[in-house]
């Protein structure tokens, strides 16, 4: 007993000694640090700033690691339970889903793994909508108007598991979302409902966006039914609006019936820039042999834009009566319809190839300088594609 306590008391001993040691370390610094100069307390203030946001960072990076760890391993536990389940066909017990793992960042995840995994098997069908409608519906639709748009994103992800018609509504409030995220996301499960009622707000929310943009939107079309084209062309005969004429035509040529040439027979000569060249793009998707005159009409077009993409689309089309046009625009101002009216004759087999042998430096020298670019990106396109082919052929024999 007198040994433990004897220890005890040298140990006590030690780290008053420490603590001294330390309480002279410190003021002997703090007596240099004012001691300095003014610049020189400044740069020290400064690495200890520099210091201590380094060390931060560090903690930070750290702290949110383990906690990704932690979600990743109780993921990873709940997907072996409802693998097991859906594997077993049990039912789902109720303790399993404590208040952890009903985080729909957490959950909604895993069950969209399985979803695409399992999307036609009747069990897990079964289970989703019991997990939806016991546990995580409510959540969702409680948090589809919360402040923080992440909040939000998850409620519509977890919505968009099974789309309801009951939530149309919350729907359609996601696709006047401040977050972009969240209205692109919105659209698929509205498409999914087969309602037109969908079709004006979906159209209303990609005003404003630059073509790039709206081609993410125009992507989801193709998960649309004709209801919903229906609905679009109704809007586009009575739309007034130059830019959503736009849009609708955009969405339109997803899904083109024979007739529709006539919707856009006017937007085509619009003095709007960005409704034309729209049209024009839709017109392409037509096959009749009419559209080849009325893109040649395009090709004396005072806008090169147009110009450009009417000679790009009469090469796609392979129009060969085009061929004359082409070679007077091989010698344009511009260097984009130069080079798209030579792309285009190139398309266009031996007729196309004929022609732009007639091509000389002499005569036509920027049309013969595009010729000579082309040709050289022709050649390093070959090769390249060459060396990936040789190259899958020697992993294929290794293997």
């Amino acid at each position: 007993m007198r040994k433990i306590t004897d220890t005890n008391s040298m140990e006590f001993k030690q780290i008053i000694e420490a603590r001294e040691v330390i309480k002279e370390v410190l003021l002997g610094s703090l007596d240099y640090f004012w001691s300095c100069s003014f610049l020189e307390k400044i740069l020290a203030i400064e690495a200890s700033l520099f210091i201590v946001i380094i060390v931060t960072l560090i903690l930070y990076h750290e702290v949110v690691q383990r906690k990704l760890n932690k979600m990743r391993a109780l993921q990873a536990r709940i997907y072996q339970y409802l693998l097991t389940n859906l594997i077993k066909e049990k039912k789902l017990g109720r303790s399993f889903f404590k208040k952890n793992i009903l985080k729909l960042n957490v959950i909604v995840p895993v069950l969209e793994k399985l979803n695409v995994k399992y999307k036609m098997n009747k069990h897990w069908t079964f289970l989703l909508n019991v997990i939806l409608n016991h546990f995580l519906l409510d959540i969702a639709r409680e948090n589809a108007t919360a402040f923080f748009w992440i909040k939000r994103y998850w409620s519509l992800r977890c919505l968009a598991l099974s789309p309801r018609m009951v939530d149309e509504p919350i729907f359609l409030n996601f696709l006047l979302d401040p977050v972009v995220h969240i209205r692109f996301a919105a659209i698929r499960p509205l498409l999914s409902l087969k309602s037109t009622a969908c079709a004006d707000p979906i159209v209303d929310a990609m005003k404003g966006y630059n073509r790039h943009t709206q081609a993410l939107y125009i992507s989801m079309m193709k998960f649309g039914e004709d209801r919903f084209f229906n609905a679009i062309r109704s809007r586009l005969e009575n739309e007034s609006d130059n830019e959503l004429r736009s849009v609708c035509i955009d969405i339109m040529s997803e899904s083109l019936s024979n007739t529709d040439i006539f919707l856009i027979k006017k937007d085509i000569h619009s003095s709007d820039k960005s409704l034309k060249l729209t049209s024009i793009r839709c017109l392409n998707k037509f096959k009749f042999r009419q559209v080849n005159f009325m893109l040649m009409d395009f090709l004396k077009d005072k806008d090169w834009e147009v110009r450009a993409i009417s000679a790009r689309f009469l090469g796609e089309r392979k129009a060969k009566i085009s061929i004359p046009l082409l070679l007077q625009l091989a010698s344009d101002q511009n260097w984009w319809v130069r080079m798209n009216s030579i792309m285009a004759l190139k398309k266009m087999d031996f007729e196309g190839n004929q022609a732009l042998n007639t091509i000389s430096p002499e005569k036509d020298k920027f049309a013969f300088e595009m010729l000579k670019y082309l040709d050289t990106v022709d050649a390093e396109t070959a090769k390249q594609n060459g060396q990936i082919i040789e190259l899958s052929s020697k992993i294929k024999k290794a293997a």
